[in-house]
């Protein structure tokens, strides 16, 4: 648990608590001395949880442990709620603290009384933990403890492969004996490694153990000189020094070439050299089981000998990068899972093996009388996952088990300064099969503070996103689930598959982190007395939740719920999550406007239609998310929204405020990061309905607003006051500079009813550090065209942010039919200060505009999207002296599109990792064979891809997915089917039934 994170934060609260009561004299020097107490005593606390994290390694925790771990965490959320919700509170003027002392109703009386309980329960924590032995206490006993003598509990150590039956293996074992074939036949001067890669539990060690059985001889007949295969080290030892397992790992190839136990202590310095001595000119085959670390390979490497015989050599591991470094050159099989079945058991079992294993053999012990109801509870969500976590479990499932915390518990508890464990832990409040957003889940970690306040705070989500994934702990959605397939699948949305997911909601569970609840009920009985933080509702979940069940709530997440709940129940929600929730009206959004913590609220998919002014209250909002709206997808936003002060990420289609103050538009935005969808129109330059608003029009309400925020800024007494009446906010700033802090703002509209001298242009121009845009364009009336004072504006501020060096990062332009040829008159003045790195662009286009063009030795453009722009695939080509390019996606229409025959050379596309065209017909396409080497992902959505010969992806070495249309013929999915089998890296294959409309994402 993330505990050392929580108490961290809530001291630092408490610290500045203390800074406020030493300036205030009504408060007691007793008092500040009882809030410096619990200070200490909490600071003690938390060395011991450090100590108990960095030491226990593996070895679980005892009971009593872990009820005063979840005390103590109990304990800090509800201090730093407490805190954090006085800070909210505005500071009375005199004559009412006057009037309040008087009649005994001082709120400091009842701030001082909770302090003083806080500081009991801290002192009853502190004396409850040194009544607990030393010897149940695994954080203290300097790592001794019994796991550290046991064998590898690791679902893949090759002695106990012989006793587990191959389930599903049968393709797998045909595919590596064929990768053993073409290795051994290859004449160049390199190591031989085939790596098998994939998450623990689908039968990597028993894959390699068959294989290393049945291959005795190489592929000519011939006997290998040494066979040699080398296990795991020992749980124990699975976090020593990449050069300590180097080591290990030669001396136990060293003793079964030289059919010698007795080798001496030495380093892998010193092994290297014997073990090639050994080797050299020799036929043999070594089998490498659980490399957890790219340099332990990197250490030995050495030791194997260059050569033109039929030698290879064999690796598990289930991190994709480690897999990657052993077998450069090489080559690299994903062991996928078993295909998904239709009975709900075996859907809980992910299609892993040992999984289905583990429930077979359990349902066999059961006998007749009792199989029935196992079969019903195993059906259900989250039953599977108490035999994973309980202690003491089935006999069945101790090995499924031992696989399940190995994997969670080999996480780094403080890599990233952040608990990966805990960020794991989080993914258990997602339904099953849903395909997460690595950057909404990246936003609700730190929402959550799960990841630390930090200016890189986004970096570090993103690299514990990617942790997780490279571990294959979580995976990436497939394509074939996915209604846009993504040019970066594993890096844009993922999955926790079916076993790992039940596991994870019972820890979750077991550690009083989450409480998710389908049809009505709780999964699991709550044990503990600690107050739910964590809530997790599926579409029945809402039913009979109490008041109670919401008082302490930090993160609510409900997915197509029907009935909203009393929300404003929730006054310690951070996160609010009502994707596709119905019946999120107006009174509903106005109860969220009093949940002044909230800092992730998503309304996507909802049926929310107009967004209150009293979300002004929302001061400590970061991202707000209104995207897919049911009833109207463009919403008009409040001016109070865009003044939030610390909103950070703002999605929608919106419609901008009008008539916007200089006094007010000077606080919009000043670290706006991304906005990505606002609709233009001809009427946001030139103005239309809001030019009646002196006579009482549409704008008439905005006005007197205007009218009265602005009196009350001149009548305010500091520049402070000024910024908090301009924001909405209630309390403190909170930022030591008092300036309002926009990060980013995804979804605006420019509307009808803006004035000539405030367009979006205006709005766009105090968003100094804007990073992201997304517009579509909007016609008022049918066939009206983009007129050229619009577009003039629009080039005037690209033109101006790409002038800027730390301008536009991603830009996104939708226009639908109309052209987009002004895009021509951009103009890159000092490529060196570009930092354009996506363009994504849907319209129509007579050329590529030549920014595009000329940013062909920029090394910041790595993405384009071109979405029906009319282009030929001739004009396209320019693309392919973007040097950097990585990604490239082209959805066209038209017929002429295929017409054509390009050429790629081995200059070409030179950095290329993902190509997507999406079209009738592909052209005839001509790829020599060093042209696009680094391309991982071809995805094909077309009709005809006659024009694409499938043999050429055999070029294509790094090559992990191909992606083709369903409708394609049989013969012609055969002949793919056969060339992705033939690959040496034997990409996955799959067959998408094509949205029609992809156009830009």
């Amino acid at each position: 648990m993330d505990i050392y994170r929580v108490i961290e934060s809530t001291l630092s609260k408490v610290n500045g608590v203390i800074h406020v009561v030493g300036e205030d004299k009504r408060l007691t020097r007793e008092l500040k001395s009882e809030l410096e107490q619990i200070m200490s005593d909490m600071h003690m606390m938390n060395a011991l949880i450090r100590s108990h994290y960095e030491g226990a390694g593996s070895s679980g925790q005892v009971a009593l442990e872990e009820a005063w771990i979840l005390q103590l965490q109990n304990l800090a959320y509800d201090i730093e709620d407490f805190i954090d919700l006085m800070g909210t509170k505005p500071k009375p003027v005199f004559i009412r603290r006057v009037v309040g002392m008087a009649v005994k109703l001082d709120s400091r009386d009842e701030q001082t009384d909770k302090i003083r309980t806080f500081k009991k329960r801290v002192e009853a924590l502190h004396k409850w933990k040194q009544q607990i032995p030393p010897s149940t206490a695994p954080g203290l006993n300097n790592g001794n403890s019994d796991n550290n003598n046991s064998n590898n509990i690791g679902g893949d150590d090759h002695n106990s492969s012989s006793s587990v039956e191959p389930v599903g293996m049968e393709e797998p074992m045909g595919d590596v004996r064929e990768l053993l074939v073409h290795a051994e036949s290859q004449t160049e001067q390199l190591i031989r490694v085939i790596s098998i890669v994939g998450r623990r539990g689908l039968g990597k060690t028993t894959l390699a153990d068959q294989v290393y059985r049945d291959h005795q001889k190489d592929s000519q007949g011939r006997e290998f000189d040494f066979r040699a295969w080398v296990p795991p080290p020992p749980s124990g030892n699975s976090n020593s020094s990449p050069s300590a397992s180097a080591r290990d790992l030669l001396k136990g190839i060293l003793m079964q070439v030289k059919d010698d136990n007795k080798v001496a202590e030495e380093d892998a310095a010193d092994l290297r050299p014997i073990l090639k001595s050994y080797l050299e000119n020799k036929r043999y085959m070594i089998v490498i089981d659980d490399i957890r670390k790219a340099e332990v390979w990197l250490d030995m490497k050495s030791a194997f000998p260059k050569g033109e015989t039929s030698s290879v050599i064999i690796t598990t591991t289930d991190v994709q990068s480690v897999a990657t470094a052993c077998s450069s050159g090489g080559y690299v099989y994903k062991l996928r899972d078993l295909e998904r079945y239709s009975d709900e058991i075996l859907t809980n079992c992910g299609g892993l093996p040992l999984a289905i294993i583990s429930v077979a053999r359990f349902l066999k012990l059961q006998g007749k009388n009792n199989l029935e109801r196992q079969c019903k509870q195993l059906a259900c969500h989250g039953m599977l996952g108490k035999h994973l976590t309980a202690p003491g479990n089935h006999e069945a499932f101790k090995k499924l088990q031992s696989v399940l915390v190995e994997s969670y518990e080999g996480l780094p508890s403080y890599a990233y300064e952040c608990d990966l464990k805990t960020c794991l832990l989080s993914m258990s409040m997602f339904p099953r099969d849903s395909d997460i957003n690595r950057k909404s889940l990246a936003r609700r970690w730190i929402a959550e503070g799960l990841v630390p306040n930090s200016e890189q705070n986004d970096l570090t989500a993103l690299a514990v996103f990617h942790t997780l994934i490279d571990g294959s702990i979580i995976e990436p959605s497939p394509a074939k689930d996915q209604q846009v397939p993504s040019l970066k699948p594993w890096m844009k949305r993922c999955r926790v598959h079916g076993v790992m997911l039940e596991f994870l909601i019972n820890k979750s569970i077991s550690k009083n982190f989450a409480s998710p609840r389908t049809k009505g009920n709780f999964l699991s009985a709550q044990t503990s007395r600690c107050s739910i933080r964590w809530l997790s509702l599926d579409s029945t979940g809402s039913k009979n939740v109490s008041s109670e069940d919401l008082r302490s709530v930090r993160s609510l997440n409900m997915v197509g719920c029907k009935r909203p709940l009393d929300l404003g129940k929730c006054k310690h929600l951070r996160l609010l999550d009502l994707d596709k929730c119905t019946g999120v009206n107006l009174q509903v959004l106005k109860s969220i406007c009093k949940l002044v913590l909230i800092k992730y609220l998503n309304l996507r998919g909802t049926d929310v239609s107009v967004l209150p002014q009293e979300m002004e209250k929302l001061c400590h909002l970061e991202m707000l998310d209104v995207r897919d709206a049911k009833m109207d997808p463009v919403i008009k936003l409040p001016l109070e929204v865009i003044l939030l002060p610390r909103l950070a990420y703002l999605f929608g289609k919106f419609e901008l405020p009008d008539h916007i103050k200089d006094e007010a538009a000077e606080k919009i935005g000043r670290q706006m990061h991304t906005l990505a969808g606002f609709v233009i129109s001809n009427s946001t330059i030139n103005g239309g309905p809001a030019m009646a608003a002196d006579s009482g029009g549409p704008a008439s309400s905005n006005q007197r607003w205007a009218t009265t925020i602005k009196r009350k800024v001149i009548g305010a007494s500091s520049r402070k006051d000024k910024i908090l009446l301009l924001s909405g906010g209630t309390g403190s700033t909170n930022n030591s500079n008092d300036s309002i802090c926009i990060t980013t703002a995804a979804g605006a509209a420019g509307a009808d009813n803006t004035s000539k001298s405030h367009g979006f242009q205006y709005i766009l121009h105090h968003m100094k550090q804007l990073k992201k845009v997304k517009i579509w364009w909007r016609s008022r009336n049918e066939g009206e065209a983009p007129s050229e004072q619009l577009t003039e504006a629009l080039v005037s501020f690209l033109q101006e942010r790409f002038s800027l060096s730390d301008g536009l990062e991603s830009l996104s332009l939708h226009f639908e039919n109309q052209c987009m040829d002004f895009l021509d008159k951009l103009k890159l003045k000092e490529r060196s200060s570009i930092t354009l790195e996506s363009i994504k662009l849907h319209g129509k286009l007579s050329k590529l505009p030549g920014f595009i063009t000329e940013a062909a030795a920029l090394p910041s453009l790595q993405e384009v999207h071109l979405s029906l722009t009319g282009l030929c695939s001739k004009d396209l080509l320019v693309l392919k002296r973007l040097s950097y390019l990585k990604y490239l996606k082209i959805v066209e229409d038209s017929k002429e599109f295929g017409d054509d025959s390009l050429d790629v050379g081995n200059d070409d596309f030179r950095s290329l990792k993902g190509l997507f065209v999406q079209a009738k017909k592909l052209p005839q396409v001509n790829i020599t064979r060093e042209a696009m080497k680094y391309l991982t992902t071809l995805q094909l959505i077309c009709d005809d891809v006659q024009g694409f010969c499938a043999s050429n992806i055999a070029n294509f070495k790094n090559l992990d997915q191909v992606v083709l249309k369903s409708s394609l013929q049989d013969a012609k999915k055969d002949e793919w089917k056969a060339k992705t089998k033939d690959h040496s890296n034997r990409p996955r294959l799959e067959f998408l039934l094509a949205n029609e409309k992809h156009g830009v994402e």
